[in-house]
Formats: C-alpha cells, sequence, structure tokens
C-alpha cells in the first residue's frame, strides 16, 4: 500500500492524497511530490476502502521530510461496516488487512 507515489511503483495498491482524505490538515503537491501538512491537533482520515485479505505496509517516509511526531492509525474489518465500526489500531510497521482499510494520521 502506498499513498502518493505515482512513478516507479512496486506496490499492489497505490493511491493519491487529493480528494479521498478528509480532516483538519492540509494535502499538498501533486504526483510523487504530494504530501499531508500537519500541525499540532491536526488529523487526516482516509476513505475506506476494499484492498483485499493482505499485510500492509505504510512507506511513512519515501521521499524525506520525515513524518515527526505523527501518529500513523489504522482500522481494518472483512466488511465496510466492520472495517467502520473497527476501533483505532496504532500502526507499527505492518499490518494485516481484514479486506477494508481506513488510514488516519494525526499529531
Amino acid at each position: 500500500m502506498c499513498w502518493g507515489q505515482d512513478t516507479g511503483v512496486e506496490e499492489d495498491h497505490t493511491r493519491d492524497f487529493s480528494g479521498i482524505w478528509t480532516g483538519t490538515g492540509v494535502i499538498s503537491g501533486s504526483g510523487d511530490a504530494e504530501k499531508i501538512e500537519l500541525y499540532l491537533g491536526d488529523y487526516m482520515e482516509s476513505e475506506t476502502w476494499l484492498i483485499g485479505v493482505g499485510d500492509v505496509v505504510i512507506e511513512e517516509d519515501k521521499y524525506g521530510g520525515g513524518v515527526g511526531n505523527a501518529t500513523i492509525q489504522y482500522k481494518t474489518g472483512a466488511t465496510y461496516l466492520a472495517c467502520e465500526a473497527d476501533s483505532w489500531n496504532n500502526y507499527v510497521g505492518s499490518f494485516t488487512s481484514l479486506g477494508w482499510v481506513k488510514i488516519r494520521v494525526s499529531v
């Protein structure tokens, strides 16, 4: 799973930030230069995607710039409703998707 990387992609699922995130942060740039800008207290949440069952690794700092003190969390479920109802889980290196996935980044 890779967000914001358009070229040279080897991942099974790629997403752009534009138009598919909600929250108090800002999405800037385009293509491989896309990034989420967050200030203290801000958050951004992805929409809920059907990506299938499997391991998910989020490339937190693919092109530099760092994630600083950001917290990355995820929800997953076998159905859309189960994913929405799941509690936020702290992301630590990878997680197993049950089919549907939603991501949250906060500072």
